[in-house]
């Protein structure tokens, strides 16, 4: 894995995905991140976005969501920001699984998924900053 920063600002519409799909994509190849880990983080970020969408915005909106990459020696740091209502990732209850229910686990997938979750509230946004140890992962 090489070492690497890349950002991305954009706003918080549904046909937006594809775009920050591309970005991710393209500085995990810079990255040299392995196509596994890669996919980790692109259900992750996609994740993140689909909520600030729908939870946090109740739909599309013209607000920034801003995204940063950057390579550590073990793996990666993803940085989420969004300007919705305030939202801790870090203290919020996951959901319980329920066979009536589809969907509500991103809480649950984020947590299995990162080796460090951190939640700031700076100004009018949400900083969420995951870590993902990819020694953890083969």
């Amino acid at each position: 894995m090489s070492p690497h920063f890349t950002e991305i600002c954009l706003p918080a519409y549904d046909d937006k995905m594809p775009e920050l799909s591309h970005w991710l994509l393209t500085a995990v190849a810079a990255a040299e991140i392995a196509e596994g880990h890669g996919a980790r983080l692109q259900l992750i970020l996609e994740e993140l976005f689909a909520n600030t969408i729908e939870h946090g915005f109740a739909g599309n909106s013209e607000q920034p969501v801003t995204v940063a990459l950057t390579t550590r020696p073990t793996g990666v740091t993803l940085r989420y920001c969004d300007r919705a209502p305030p939202f801790d990732p870090t203290t919020a209850r996951p959901l319980e699984p329920d066979d009536q229910r589809i969907g509500g686990f991103g809480l649950n997938l984020i947590r299995a998924m990162s080796s460090a979750i951190r939640y700031r509230r700076d100004a009018d946004c949400n900083i969420t900053e995951l870590d993902f140890d990819f020694s953890a992962y083969p």
